[in-house]
């Protein structure tokens, strides 16, 4: 079994009661993969649980490792400037892109 070492992901939103905490690889499968990747996702008559399992989180302690970000994505290009701005200051190589294909939710 692999563990999650710095962190813990849920099944649905953090602050739900009913929402479950895992910090195993191995449950990766309680996540509900088709309502995260959703874009509409309000709850219905047929399921008022939708919004909850749509916000499965992962949650980290301390920090994430340079070494695992691969990109940044922003709504606009204002924010692109922006975040270039302080990636460029600190001295960093990470792309900042705009919302490629309009595929990520904000």
């Amino acid at each position: 079994m692999i563990t999650v070492e710095r962190g813990v992901f849920t099944d649905g939103h953090a602050k739900n009661a009913i929402t479950a905490f895992y910090n195993h690889l191995d449950n990766l499968d309680k996540v509900d993969w088709d309502m995260v990747s959703e874009r509409h996702w309000k709850n219905t008559e047929e399921d008022f649980d939708r919004m909850r399992r749509k916000q499965a989180e992962f949650l980290v302690k301390t920090h994430v490792p340079l070494s695992c970000i691969s990109s940044i994505v922003v709504l606009n290009q204002q924010r692109q400037t922006f975040v270039e701005e302080i990636i460029n200051r600190l001295g960093l190589e990470i792309p900042v892109r705009v919302n490629p294909g309009n595929q990520f939710y904000f």
